[in-house]
């Protein structure tokens, strides 16, 4: 990989940064080089990947934050045993704060539960679906005009779906899902909306009708429903 010259302009030092990171990466893959396994010296692997030392530790940071690599004071770099858990906490810091940040990460959050909806629906619990409903009637009572009411009719949408999606197989999509609620609880919640109870409430009942089916296409379609609403509030 050829060196890319930084500027002053971050956009420019970003993309270096972004470089450098795929090309450890794709040295670790080419090389097969297995978790536990050592790294080459910073000073061989800047030479191999034809990038500056101070380029390739900003890659190393990156893939210490994003869980791929370890390093050891004065025993050098390791591929590091991956924990999913580390690169949430990573995306989770490198988003931003705009509107289209939002909308990218919901529509993750859409695609997760309109697939994962189908398991959860066939192996819901009894307990399960008497806690969905407590939630939803609590949800219904919420004064959203208090703003700490307000918060916590949040706090319990929240709840809801992950109540729903407890005995999915992958808890990878569960971290996930919980992923977008941390960034919306922290930054963007709570928002004034007169209209939300009605159409929450509404779609949270026709949902708990649908596990209550234990009906996958049916699950599936009113998980559809739900995630379209709650686009548009």
């Amino acid at each position: 990989m050829e060196e890319v010259s930084k500027s002053a302009n971050p956009e420019g030092t970003r993309s270096v940064r972004k470089a450098v990171y795929n090309s450890i990466l794709n040295y670790i893959a080419e090389n097969d080089i297995k978790p536990g396994e050592k790294l080459p010296p910073e000073h061989d692997l800047a030479e191999m990947l034809n990038v500056s030392r101070t380029s390739l530790r900003e890659g190393i940071r990156m893939l210490e934050g994003a869980g791929f690599i370890s390093t050891r004071h004065g025993g050098g770099m390791y591929v590091a045993e991956y924990d999913g858990s580390m690169l949430l906490d990573f995306i989770q810091y490198s988003i931003g704060y705009g509107r289209n940040d939002v909308s990218d990460l919901y529509d993750i959050r859409k695609c997760l539960e309109i697939h994962y909806i189908r398991e959860a629906s066939e192996k819901v619990t009894h307990n399960q679906i008497e806690r969905l409903k407590e939630i939803t009637e609590k949800m219904r009572e919420s004064n959203i005009s208090d703003v700490n009411e307000l918060l916590e009719y949040h706090w319990l949408d929240m709840d809801f779906h992950m109540t729903l999606y407890e005995n999915i197989s992958n808890q990878l999509v569960v971290r996930m899902i919980q992923l977008y609620w941390d960034i919306m609880l922290t930054r963007h919640l709570p928002q004034r909306m007169n209209n939300l109870p009605g159409i929450m409430v509404g779609n949270h009942e026709m949902l708990i009708r649908a596990m209550e089916s234990r009906d996958p296409n049916f699950a599936q379609s009113a998980m559809r429903v739900h995630m379209f609403d709650s686009h548009i509030v």
